[in-house]
């Protein structure tokens, strides 16, 4: 429901994919009727959790299965998923600024970081 007329492209389904002949959906490179447990390292398909797991597991469909080579899913594509979605360009983790100064100098401490490729 909702989703008439959706370009659906590169995905595993566990049911028959929506993308199918006879839906209003189209789509390329999709893989339906997976067996949950034969998709994710960590996933029990009910609710998200943080612990889960999305990596594709040994032996999925959707291990270079995507139009570019590449896994099917959030770890796939040429700019993947990162864990805690922490971005490539360096951002600020922490600042501290000291109250006085100290010989004339203020201290700052910066902390920042980056996702390596």
């Amino acid at each position: 429901t909702g989703l008439g007329g959706s370009q659906i492209n590169n995905n595993l389904f566990v049911i028959d994919h929506p993308a199918s002949p006879g839906s209003t959906n189209y789509g390329f490179g999709n893989i339906g009727k997976q067996p949950i447990e034969s998709i994710f390292v960590r996933f029990d398909g009910i609710a998200f959790y943080y612990d889960a797991d999305f990596h594709l597991i040994e032996g999925s469909s959707g291990l270079g299965a995507g139009t570019d080579g590449t896994d099917i899913g959030i770890y796939g594509t040429d700019d993947p998923y990162k864990p805690s979605a922490v971005p490539h360009n360096p951002h600020i983790q922490m600042v501290k600024i000291g109250s006085k100064t100290v010989n004339g100098l203020l201290p700052v401490e910066i902390k920042v970081a980056a996702q390596q490729n």
